[in-house]
């Protein structure tokens, strides 16, 4: 192979992941996360905090598209939420969908699915008085972040590597 056929391979990845980055970011800065910062500010927050409007230990807040329980007490360490399919996710998914792993996508998809009511569940949980169940909400969110992130970087490799496999160049 010359080094015309590489840079044109090498920058063809290039391409194509400055064009995902940036469909990210308009797609998620300026269609879902001001859905999500409207849907927790105006539903969520209100919905947990008349859920616990008998237990004056916690104070539930929205800030951007996340919310936030705290103890007034500390029972616990205060706990930050995203909700389901977060930035995190969206980023995920537009590397994986621009590298092609259909497994990959699937099982992103099916954990946030999962997570719809699995947060809601241990949330409502919290609020009953069940501080127990805090640190694994605050576990998942750490989880969720990490898994994400990581994911997205070794998503990222596979397509730089893929580029660099003999099989799969364009003759």
């Amino acid at each position: 192979m010359d080094n015309h056929q590489r840079r044109k391979r090498h920058s063809h990845f290039w391409i194509k992941f400055s064009l995902s980055l940036g469909c990210f970011c308009l797609f998620y800065f300026f269609l879902i996360r001001p859905i999500q910062t409207i849907i927790v500010a105006e539903v969520v927050v209100p919905a947990l905090q008349s859920f616990s409007s008998g237990n004056s230990d916690f104070l539930i807040q929205s800030k951007q598209d996340d919310y936030l329980i705290e103890s007034h007490s500390n029972k616990f360490i205060d706990l930050k939420i995203n909700p389901p399919f977060n930035g995190y996710f969206w980023l995920a998914v537009i590397f994986i969908w621009t590298f092609g792993n259909k497994t990959m996508m699937k099982i992103v998809i099916y954990y946030n699915l999962a997570l719809i009511i699995i947060i809601p569940i241990f949330i409502l949980i919290l609020l009953s008085g069940n501080i127990w169940v805090a640190p694994l909400i605050s576990a998942n969110e750490i989880v969720y972040k990490a898994l994400f992130l990581s994911l997205s970087v070794l998503v990222i490799k596979e397509g730089i590597e893929k580029q660099g496999n003999p099989e799969t160049m364009v003759r």
